[in-house]
C-alpha cells in the first residue's frame, strides 16, 4: 500500500512538473502566436474581395494558394534551422508576418491590389516557416526525460487552441463590427498576437543561449 501511494505521488510530480517549467510556458506561447494567424488568414480572402473589388475566385484562389507554398515554406525553414538556429528562424518568420500585416493594415484600396498580394504571399511563407520551427525549437532547451511526453502534451493542448479562438475572435469581431472595420479589427488583433508571441521569441533566445552554444560545439566536434 505505501509503495502504491509512493508510485502515485512520483506519478503525479511527473504530472505536474512541465506546469512549472517556464520553457513549456514559452513554447505554448510562441506556438499560440503563431497558430493564431494560420487559423485567421482565411478572413484575407472577404477582405480584399469587399475592399479592393477582386472576384471571389480570385479571392478563393489567394487564399488555396497558401497549401502550395507551404511546402516550400517547410523545406526553407529546415534548410535555413540547419545554417543559423531553429528559434532564429523562427523569429524571422514573425518578423516577416509582422511587416505583412503592417501592409495589409496600412494599404488603401487606391494602391490596387498588388500590395495585399505581396503582404499575402509573405504571410502564407513566414507562417508556415513558423509552424516547421513549433517543436524543432525544443532541442534547443532542456526537457527532464521522465517528462517529456507530458510536456508536449501540455504545448499541444493549450498551444494549438487558436484552432478554436481564432473563429470564435473572427466571429464576434464581425457580428458587432460588420464589413471593413470587423476585417481591420480583426487583423489588429492577429498583429497584437504576433507582437507577443515575437517577444516570447526574444525571451527564448535569450533564455536558450548557453545551451545552443553547446549544441553547436558538439556539432563542431
Amino acid at each position: 500500500h505505501q509503495k502504491s501511494d509512493s508510485s502515485e505521488k512520483v506519478n503525479l510530480k511527473m504530472l505536474t512538473k512541465p506546469l512549472r517549467m517556464p520553457a513549456v510556458w514559452l513554447m505554448i506561447g510562441i506556438i499560440f502566436a503563431t497558430l493564431t494567424i494560420s487559423t485567421g488568414y482565411y478572413y484575407i480572402s472577404p477582405y480584399v474581395t469587399e475592399v479592393f473589388g477582386v472576384s471571389a475566385l480570385l479571392g478563393a484562389v489567394l487564399s488555396s494558394s497558401s497549401q502550395y507554398i507551404r511546402p516550400f515554406a517547410s523545406f526553407g525553414a529546415g534548410v535555413l534551422g540547419d545554417r543559423i538556429n531553429n528559434s532564429k528562424v523562427m523569429l524571422i518568420g514573425q518578423i516577416g508576418l509582422t511587416i505583412a500585416l503592417i501592409i495589409l493594415l496600412v494599404t488603401p484600396a487606391s494602391l490596387g491590389i498588388i500590395p495585399i498580394l505581396i503582404a499575402c504571399l509573405m504571410i502564407f511563407f513566414c507562417m508556415y516557416m513558423c509552424i516547421a520551427m513549433h517543436f524543432a525549437i525544443m532541442d534547443e532547451e532542456y526537457f527532464p526525460p521522465e517528462c517529456v511526453g507530458t510536456a508536449i502534451g501540455l504545448i499541444c493542448a493549450i498551444g494549438y487552441l487558436p484552432e478554436a479562438t481564432s473563429p470564435f475572435v473572427a466571429g464576434v469581431i464581425l457580428d458587432r463590427f460588420p464589413g471593413v472595420a470587423g476585417y481591420r479589427l480583426f487583423f489588429v488583433y492577429l498583429f497584437v498576437v504576433t507582437i507577443i508571441g515575437l517577444l516570447l521569441t526574444l525571451i527564448w533566445l535569450r533564455r536558450t543561449k548557453a545551451r545552443r552554444a553547446e549544441i553547436l560545439k558538439g556539432l563542431k566536434k
